[in-house]
């Protein structure tokens, strides 16, 4: 079956008749953008092979446009050399027909035509679709990367084509071995899972059952072993309650407290008396410490009052001294403040008679700046005369370059038309005898040339011959002539209008232009280079040689005013006849500067000086004030001291207090040695007594504890005996021994049947792969070309189960893109299978390959263009890369006017 044409309309997004062109034998190549409809048309072909033409499920309903037109198919192929078209309406049209050489069939005798030729099964109902190996073929976009699912039909093809090559039946196709098979799988699959092989159904709870019992069985022996610990710890606890509950041991703990606390109560007692003769101890020496403090201090004071009158009388001295010193201070600063005004009066009178002559020199430079503007302006002034003059002369020119153009297009213009008018004139030759030359005349010229042209009636005069008048074909040059005349005429009026009468003089006249021009130019930059970077413009001439004038006008004003001012400064500061240059006055003021600045030195030394003197004096007053403040601080102490307490009566008290502080020392000594008498501190007893406390009251605590502890264990004890522990025991051991039996039973027979699964499955697959070897072979030399040293298998209902390569790897393992590429391969080998067998065959891949590395899409592509050398290949992609990679026809959808009639 060969495709040839494709013709919709009214599926889908195609609206309107659209028509795939450019179908051929082998290799058929699509490349379209996405949301093309490329899926749309395989949808089409689908359609119209394999879904009924009436039916009008929601399936046929989706097929329609999005524009609501009905579905109309046409396809045109060749079954074998028989050219053939089958065109296909749904829903309100809905109608089938079939064009197969000079033979017709429509509706329903069409569409089982088109099964029969395809393999297709019957339709059951006008809804159903017709399945078989074809619709493993078509291939739509999303379901490459999946190995195909047959339908029935699918495997009864398969198997027309394999019984066709090897003469043989389908493996166990229900035998006896198959129904023992089945039979075997029924039984057994009540015992163990399909999938992994685990137990299930009753074999399952029998094993459940058995762990849970040994699970109880477990439990009773722990329960058993807790008792025995149980009946243990109630007899050392009751043991252990009764040595803590002896009434003589709890008597005699509590005498001996008792007997610590009376021995803490008397040591108690010495310490209370200790803190009196400690404190009266503390009292006797604070009285007698505070006494002899006062005697102390008196006789400090007494000491500073000496210090302080001998200090005063130096100090007052000193300040004597400090006095006198600062009248002398005094004195000199005056000295050196007269010193240093006389000074700065010599500095200021010569520094106005060197800045007179700083002015004066200053004075001489501005005039010098003033020659330079004249000579500036008178510049600027004769520039711009002789620029207003080439300005004025360049003006008065009327032959510029325009002019100048304009005359010589109209001179050669006549050139060009005399020399047409002369290239269609007669020439007359003359050869003259030298002596002859001036006896001839050409239009009362002389002739001067030998040969010229006749462009009009023309007379020709020799001297004592006669006269010749020659006369061209004015009908011929007329209209030349006018031609030559006007542009003349043209040429003269141009020339009148610059006020010249011939190409020359307006030449010359261009020259003077061009000369003027320069000339013009020159003067404008040398005005240009008179003026200010600020004001570079011709424009503004007149305004900067006012400005210039109206400056130097100001300056000479003003330079005559400083040079009066300059004169009469000067009679004041210099003798008549004194000449003083810069030199000379600079070196007067700096040594007239350094002679002021040594006096006015001079000066604030004297100042810190007497600054120094005055400050030492005024702290030295000071002093002597303080000095006295504080004698007479003392002498007050000393006498309100007296007021208080005389010496005496401070001397008998202080001895009073001596007596009185030995006689509590004594008593302190005493109480010390009746409390070393004393066998321990009252710290000690103190804990002593914590500890026997808090021993009594643990073991109260451990006695309630140990009380619970024995009724806990005596409820345990009772409840485990009423429960019966060995009868529970000996029961879960029959119990035990009964599940045991029944899952060895079961093992027995799952073990039976699974060996009997296996032999039976074995044999089978034995048979399959002998059934299945022509498949194969059609099918490895594809996939060795894609996968070298790979070994293919398959199982029994012709999916690809496993491959082999270093190991075996089942194909639900694989990755993606091999997935995909194994799924194409095998649906490649079912089309090439039914080309071998039936010579009819068709691929259709859309969007296929997409997980495929580029190695490995050559390596299909290569396969692929090696089948499609049997069978037509259509491949529908959105990738343009391939048109290239692969080659083969390219296919173009194109729309057209209409759907093309179907002819017998």
């Amino acid at each position: 079956m060969i495709l040839t044409e494709i013709q919709l309309n009214g599926v889908r997004r195609f609206t309107s008749p659209i028509k795939l062109e450019g179908l051929g034998p082998g290799l058929n190549i699509l490349a379209l953008p996405n949301e093309s409809g490329k899926s749309t048309l395989l949808l089409a072909l689908r359609a119209a092979l394999m879904w009924r033409h009436s039916s009008g499920g929601e399936q046929i309903k989706s097929l329609a446009s999005y524009g609501g037109s009905e579905p109309h198919i046409i396809l045109r192929f060749m079954w074998g050399s028989v050219p053939c078209a089958f065109e296909k309406r749904f829903l309100k049209k809905k109608g089938a027909r079939l064009l197969m050489g000079g033979e017709q069939y429509q509706g329903d005798e069409a569409e089982e035509k088109i099964r029969n030729l395809l393999g297709l099964n019957d339709l059951i109902n006008k809804n159903s679709v017709a399945t078989g190996l074809w619709s493993a073929l078509l291939v739509p976009q999303g379901e490459s990367q999946y190995l195909p699912e047959l339908t029935d039909a699918g495997y009864t093809s398969i198997r027309s084509c394999l019984d066709q090559g090897s003469g043989s039946v389908a493996p166990a196709g229900g035998g006896k071995a198959a129904l023992l098979l089945s039979r075997v799988r029924e039984k057994l699959s009540p015992l163990l899972t399909e999938k992994k092989g685990e137990p299930t159904g009753g074999y399952k709870q029998a094993l459940q059952k058995e762990a849970e019992l040994t699970e109880r069985f477990e439990q009773l022996k722990a329960n058993r072993l807790r008792l025995a610990d149980d009946l243990t710890a109630l007899e050392r606890d009751r043991r252990v309650l009764r040595d803590l509950e002896n009434p003589e041991r709890r008597a005699e703990a509590k005498s001996q407290l008792e007997q610590v606390r009376q021995e803490r109560d008397r040591v108690s007692q010495f310490a209370l008396k200790e803190k009196e003769v400690l404190a009266g101890v503390r009292l006797a020496e604070g009285v007698y410490e505070t006494l002899k403090a006062e005697q102390l201090r008196r006789c400090e004071n007494r000491d500073r009052q000496k210090e302080l009158s001998e200090q005063m009388q130096s100090a007052q001295q000193q300040l004597a001294q400090l006095r006198d010193h600062a009248r002398h201070a005094q004195d000199k600063l005056t000295e050196a403040g007269y010193q240093r005004k006389k000074a700065h009066e010599q500095y200021e009178r010569s520094d106005r008679r060197n800045k007179s002559i700083t002015r004066q020199r200053l004075l001489e430079q501005d005039q010098e700046a003033l020659k330079s503007d004249r000579t500036v302006l008178h510049r600027l002034e004769q520039a711009s005369a002789v620029w207003r003059q080439a300005q004025a002369a360049f003006k008065a020119c009327r032959v510029d370059q325009k002019a100048v153009d304009a005359l010589r297009k109209a001179e050669r213009n006549c050139d060009k038309l005399q020399l047409q008018m002369e290239a269609q004139a007669p020439s007359v030759s003359l050869h003259l005898l030298p002596e002859a030359a001036d006896r001839v005349t050409v239009n009362g010229s002389l002739c001067s040339e030998s040969t010229f042209k006749v462009l009009e009636q023309t007379r020709i005069e020799i001297e004592g011959v006669g006269a010749l008048s020659i006369t061209p074909a004015l009908q011929e040059q007329q209209g030349a002539q006018a031609r030559w005349h006007d542009a003349k005429k043209q040429l003269e009026q141009a020339l009148q209008k610059v006020g010249c009468s011939t190409m020359a003089e307006a030449e010359q006249a261009f020259d003077i232009y061009r000369q003027t021009k320069a000339e013009q130019d020159a003067a404008q930059r040398a005005v240009l280079s008179c003026l200010p970077e600020n004001r570079q413009s011709t424009d503004q001439v007149s305004a900067v040689i006012a400005s210039y004038q109206e400056q130097i006008a100001d300056k000479e004003a003003t330079l005559q005013q400083r040079s009066a001012e300059l004169t009469t400064e000067q009679v004041t500061l210099f003798a008549e006849g004194e000449i003083l240059q810069a030199a000379e006055s600079d070196l007067e003021v700096e040594q007239a500067l350094s002679v002021f600045r040594e006096a006015q030195r001079e000066e604030e030394d004297k100042v810190a000086v007497l600054k120094s003197i005055q400050s030492d004096e005024t702290q030295k007053a000071a002093g002597v004030s303080e000095l006295g403040r504080a004698l007479e601080r003392a002498r007050h102490e000393e006498e309100t001291a007296q007021k208080h307490k005389t010496d005496a009566a401070l001397e008998a008290e202080s001895a009073q207090a001596e007596l009185s502080l030995k006689d509590a020392q004594s008593k302190k000594e005493t109480l010390a040695q009746e409390m070393a008498a004393e066998a321990r501190s009252l710290s000690d007893l103190e804990g002593d007594i914590r500890r026997r406390e808090e021993a009594l009251s643990a073991q109260d605590g451990r006695i309630r504890g140990l009380h619970g502890d024995v009724r806990a264990c005596e409820e345990r004890v009772r409840q485990a005996e009423g429960e019966g522990l060995d009868e529970q025991i000996a029961e879960t051991e029959r119990l035990i021994k009964q599940a045991e039996h029944e899952c060895r039973g079961y093992a027995r027979e799952s073990a039976a049947l699974t060996l009997l699964k296996q032999t039976l499955e074995a044999a089978e697959q034995e048979q399959t792969e002998r059934y299945l070897a022509p498949l194969v072979k059609v099918m490895q030399p594809a996939f060795s070309t894609v996968f070298p040293d790979m070994t293919l298998s398959l199982d029994a209902s012709f999916g690809v189960q496993a491959i082999t390569r270093r190991q075996t790897e089942q194909f639900s393992d694989l990755s993606m893109g091999t997935r995909e590429q194994i799924a194409v391969l095998a649906r490649l080998g079912f089309a090439q299978l039914l080309h071998q067998q039936q010579g009819k065959s068709l691929l259709v891949l859309d969007d296929a390959l997409s997980f495929s590395d580029k190695q490995r899409r050559e390596r299909l592509f290569e396969v692929l263009t090696d089948a499609a050398r049997h069978f037509q290949i259509l491949i529908l992609t959105c990738r343009d890369d391939i048109l290239s990679e692969l080659g083969g026809h390219t296919l173009h959808l194109r729309p057209c006017e209409e759907m093309a009639e179907l002819r017998v």
